[in-house]
């Protein structure tokens, strides 16, 4: 083994020491089997959340307590959704619906793998229809059986057609695929309208989408759209350097909240103007930021590729605060009574005290994917990873 190499981890192994042992700020973590990608979920009093090893989740959001695991037989990078007692989520054999008091598989909706990521996107479920995409489509299905209503397909392109996590507003469905970004109709799957990038690495609109005021905001392989809901036109776009310079992706899901839109990128994290995309403030930690993040009382907690969670001032970009992990951290926080909740790639689940709120005006925050756009980012964010 080579003496770099070595470094690298021995580096790793300090780290997972210190976040497990000694971080500041971390009331407790649960080590799973595998890198944890998914994003968390908290429903009453509970933990959901995926991990490469295969298996879904629930833990004691207090104690960090196993309460129970089942195991889908492949990675879950997906993050679930809970709705009325069900746990819906992605992983690469399928889509499921399993009991969240008991871990039960209730179904299982499997689709023809393409180089493993079958279910990668994270669902959204309203009036009894789960919304997700996978690795050859979109699809709709009944939340009670898990039967097909409709499937809206694209050329996949490396395998990855619809990565992205439906957002649904007003009987449209929102989402991101390996060739464009498309507006569906809810109701038939009909392909409302269209906007296509040149993809990057075959993942052109990676991030999920945030709906407000009638425009989407999305982030894309080579920049950050605006775009009108109804048409799909172009309103401005935003990239990370100048031409002839390569635009970095941004894979993270963006949140909005008073004019601002806050999302993470290669090049760093963001906040942008949401009337015309001008940068109004960069946090640069020298590593990307493909966590989408959470934004609670005037602070953005979010999980950069360096293993830290940042928990930063949303009207300056000021750090507040850093808790080091011991791997990337791709999963995208989720905060409940003051505690953030978070999976990292050194297979660990962490609950991490918040910090005191930052003053803002009081307005109402539309972030992340969601039913009327209202709801917390919360998908996996691939970085391509």
């Amino acid at each position: 083994m080579n003496t770099a190499r070595q470094l690298t981890i021995l580096t790793f192994c300090v780290a997972a020491f210190l976040a497990t042992e000694t971080s500041a700020g971390v009331l407790w973590s649960n080590l799973t089997g595998g890198a944890v990608d998914s994003s968390p979920t908290v429903e009453n009093g509970v933990v959901y959340v995926g991990s490469d090893d295969g298996f879904l989740y629930a833990l004691n959001a207090s104690t960090g307590q196993l309460i129970w695991k089942t195991n889908t037989g492949a990675a879950v990078d997906s993050s679930p959704t809970v709705v009325n007692g069900t746990v819906y989520v992605g992983a690469d054999n399928g889509l499921y619906a399993i009991s969240a008091s008991t871990g039960q598989i209730l179904w299982k909706m499997s689709t023809v793998p393409v180089q493993g990521l079958a279910f990668d996107s994270s669902p959204t479920v309203g009036d009894g229809v789960v919304y997700v995409g996978a690795a050859d489509g979109f699809y709709a299905l009944n939340a009670t059986t898990g039967q097909i209503l409709w499937k809206t397909s694209t050329v996949p392109v490396q395998g990855l057609a619809f990565d992205s996590s439906p957002t649904v507003v007003d009987g449209v469905v929102y989402v991101g695929a390996a060739d464009g970004f498309y507006a569906l109709n809810a109701t038939t799957g009909q392909i409302l309208w269209k906007t296509s990038t040149i993809p990057v690495q075959g993942l052109a609109f990676d991030s999920s989408p945030t709906v407000v005021d009638g425009v989407v905001y999305v982030g894309a392989a080579d920049g950050f759209y605006a775009l009108n809901a109804t048409t799909g036109q172009i309103l401005w776009k935003t990239v990370t350097a100048p031409f002839p310079l390569p635009a970095l992706p941004f894979d993270s899901s963006p949140a909005v909240l008073n004019g601002e839109i806050y999302v993470g990128s290669d090049a760093g994290f963001f906040a942008l103007d949401a009337a015309t995309g001008k940068v109004d403030w960069t946090f640069n930690a020298g590593v990307a930021f493909d966590s989408s993040p959470a934004l609670v009382d005037g602070v953005l907690y979010v999980g950069a590729d360096n293993g830290s969670l940042y928990a930063l001032n949303a009207m300056t970009g000021q750090m507040l605060f850093q808790t080091v992990t011991g791997g990337a951290i791709d999963s995208s926080p989720a905060m409940v009574d003051s505690i953030v909740y978070v999976g990292s790639d050194d297979g660990r689940v962490y609950a991490i005290a918040a910090v005191a709120a930052v003053p803002e005006p009081a307005t109402l925050a539309l972030l992340g994917l969601g039913l009327a756009g209202i709801g917390f980012a919360r998908r996996r964010t691939r970085s391509v990873h």
